[in-house]
């Protein structure tokens, strides 16, 4: 009875007419239905969005119907076809059910926790607080023992004014922080160390020494982020830092990543909470983070102490928001999220067991 009673809404962007009248029919013809841009019918407008509601059945019927038609609709019944074998398989706990990183593979069936270091003095949570090599070892064995799966090693505050660093002084926090993370790990291959930089030197660089995951910020504004995954078989973080739709420029992001190389079993995927979005925005794609999920890559949450929970909390210290944070957090889990990036690793790791034992 499943196909029968699960439904989908898929959206479809700019179908010329012609194929949007044709979409429309056909998936009347198979049980369910399409939305389209008044005036469509009648060719008053040239290309229109479309949404198909249906369930799961009648989205196979479709899928095969459009097989047999002109325009790109074929090529549209391939990625339909996709999307159902996503659902289904997220129906028997198989989606994104592992990562592949550095040549390990990391189950996927409880979520992990990321912790973060920040080499920085002008964080805004943390600054200053770890920019001595005895305080970041304290910092980095601190998250290691307290749980977390990912040592997040940043040496350039990306908080609204920050500051611009060098490459200098980038390579100059961050590699001693990694050779640290590297050496108190050791032999383990449960615990990963993940580089939080745009900079193809830095991340060259520390992948060198040992380091596992790009956790790039920049959507891959320099494409040689994904060519440095592709050759040293780290994993990588594709953030959303734009005005765009969430879910197509990261579907975009992953297309250009793979075209260049990278292991699809070896992408996670970022929202990116705080970036180029305001608080209405932050908390519907929250709300809405499946979506982002269905996608059927690994989907990483960073909402720790953000200025998104002191709009819900009132805690302008962002210290104090811990349990503002945890909330946010587990509603990411709950919607779908595998990795969970934080400053209070031990309070987030009890949290996400409880997560993973109602999920």
């Amino acid at each position: 009875m499943w196909d029968k009673g699960v439904a989908l809404a898929v959206e479809v962007k700019d179908l010329p007419v012609g194929a949007a009248n044709i979409l429309k029919q056909e998936a009347l013809a198979s049980g369910i239905d399409a939305a389209v841009a008044h005036g469509t019918i009648n060719a008053e407008v040239a290309t229109t969005d479309a949404v198909i509601v249906g369930t799961i059945r009648g989205f196979r019927y479709l899928a095969e119907r459009l097989k047999r038609q002109p325009y790109s609709l074929p090529a549209l019944a391939e990625e339909l076809t996709t999307i159902i074998e996503r659902k289904s398989n997220d129906e028997n706990g198989n989606k994104a059910n592992s990562l592949l990183i550095s040549g390990v593979e990391l189950p996927l069936d409880r979520i992990h926790v990321m912790g973060i270091v920040n080499i920085t003095p002008d964080s805004f949570s943390d600054g200053g607080k770890y920019t001595d090599k005895s305080a970041w070892t304290e910092r980095i064995r601190q998250v290691i023992d307290e749980g977390a799966t990912f040592v997040d090693i940043g040496g350039v505050s990306t908080r609204p004014n920050y500051t611009e660093v060098s490459l200098d002084d980038e390579l100059k926090r961050v590699l001693p922080a990694v050779e640290t993370a590297l050496a108190i790990i050791g032999n383990r291959k449960d615990v990963f160390v993940s580089v939080d930089s745009w900079r193809v030197e830095v991340l060259e660089r520390a992948l060198a020494l040992g380091a596992h995951l790009i956790n790039d910020q920049s959507e891959l504004a320099d494409e040689r982020l994904a060519e440095l995954s592709a050759n040293t078989g780290a994993a990588l973080c594709i953030m959303h830092n734009s005005e765009s739709d969430v879910c197509y420029r990261l579907a975009e992001r992953v297309q250009k990543a793979t075209s260049l190389g990278v292991n699809p079993r070896s992408i996670i995927l970022d929202p990116g909470f705080g970036f180029v979005k305001d608080v209405n925005k932050n908390y519907e794609v929250l709300r809405y983070l499946g979506e982002l999920c269905d996608l059927g890559y690994p989907v990483l949450a960073g909402v720790s102490r953000k200025s998104m929970i002191n709009a819900a909390v009132n805690k302008p210290v962002p210290a104090d928001r811990l349990y503002g944070t945890l909330a946010a957090e587990v509603i990411a889990a709950m919607n779908g999220a595998k990795i969970i990036r934080t400053h209070d690793v031990v309070a987030c790791v009890d949290a996400m067991r409880v997560v993973t034992m109602a999920r």
